[in-house]
């Protein structure tokens, strides 16, 4: 679970209170505005297992959707890019998409490059793997539990698997 906080936000100040690391790290943002608290929750006890704020460049985009997985944290922007992020807020990748889909294994990251056109990378190395192009717009993508098959919905109600295993 992933909560993304504006440091106007009551909670995003408080929190900067209780955590002198967070504080500081916090701090070494030079202009404030429109940054954001990032926090990766459990989701059995509510506790954070990671925090750190995310500069947006004096608010020159916001976060709307964001994923996590054991050890990164994927987030979409208003300007169209995915952002990933080590859980200790370095950056680790930056590709143009919308809609991020993370594999089970958090092995690989799909994407929707543009209308009908979907890109596979490996999240570890964040290098493209694979694209496929569709006839209309994507409505839905999923990887299945295996991580070895994306599944795929168009807007023209046409369903795809395809294979994402290593050589595919």
């Amino acid at each position: 679970l992933v909560s993304v906080s504006p440091l106007a936000d009551g909670y995003a100040g408080q929190a900067l209170k209780e955590d002198l690391a967070l504080k500081k790290r916090a701090e070494a943002i030079t202009n404030k505005k429109g940054w954001y608290l990032v926090e990766v929750l459990d989701f059995a006890s509510g506790k954070a297992i990671a925090r750190f704020p995310l500069d947006t460049g004096l608010g020159s985009f916001r976060v709307r959707q964001a994923v996590t997985t054991a050890d990164r944290v994927v987030l979409s922007d208003n300007q169209n890019r995915i952002l990933v992020y080590s859980l200790s807020g370095n950056r680790l990748g930056r590709v143009i998409g919308t809609d991020p889909e993370v594999s089970d294994d958090a092995t690989l990251l799909a994407i929707e490059r543009e209308p009908g056109r979907l890109a596979v990378y490996d999240l570890s190395s964040m290098r493209e793997r694979d694209q496929f192009t569709f006839g209309s717009r994507v409505s839905y993508a999923a990887f299945s539990a295996d991580s070895s098959r994306l599944v795929v919905l168009t807007e023209n109600q046409e369903l795809y698997v395809l294979g994402v295993t290593p050589g595919n």
